[in-house]
């Protein structure tokens, strides 16, 4: 049609420069669509390792809370890595298959709430005085899985000033334990 459409000024030279920028408009959404995928496997990317990396601070900054705790308040809070937002105390993680976890969390009395959560796996949830100790025969547990997450005050769980300390055991095998704890006091 281009011999009809003359008479309005179309050429030989305005079909070729538009060919030419439509295929230049083309290579530039093509490059910009490439990198943003590329911008966004790059953040995936150093989300990832950030997290990685934040989740063996917070075995690392645990450790030696463990340590420290009981014997020098100072050097417990050197290993605090955040404080916690007031009256609510915040933490996730993971428990190895067959292994007893203490996460970071303080439970003050019998009423504190508590909320605890899985993703995958069981974990036998109960107060202790030793960080390592398995439930005792005829202690209260609760066992939380992804159907049924525990919501309670610690009371439930027989918290006491000598059981204070909250642990999380994994009853699988096979799967590690994927856990999310809340405490409000």
């Amino acid at each position: 049609n281009q011999a009809a459409l003359s008479s309005e000024g179309l050429t030989a030279l305005i079909l070729g420069n538009l060919s030419t920028g439509i295929t230049t408009t083309d290579t530039a959404i093509t490059t910009k669509q490439q990198r943003v995928s590329e911008r966004d496997a790059a953040v995936t990317e150093r989300v990832t390792l950030g997290n990685t990396l934040y989740a063996e601070l917070v075995k690392l900054a645990d450790t030696g809370k463990h340590i420290w705790e009981d014997v020098n308040e100072a050097k417990y809070n050197d290993y605090v890595i955040y404080q916690t937002v007031p009256n609510m105390q915040t933490v996730t993680g993971t428990v190895a298959p067959l292994t007893i976890h203490q996460p970071s969390v303080t439970v003050n009395n019998g009423a504190d709430e508590i909320e605890i959560s899985v993703s995958t796996g069981l974990l036998i949830v109960y107060f202790s005085d030793d960080p390592t100790d398995e439930p005792a025969p005829g202690q209260m547990t609760i066992e939380v899985t992804p159907e049924t997450p525990f919501e309670g005050i610690a009371a439930q769980l027989d918290w006491s000033i000598i059981k204070f300390r909250l642990l999380l055991k994994n009853g699988d095998a096979f799967v590690p334990a994927v856990f999310s704890v809340v405490v409000r006091g």
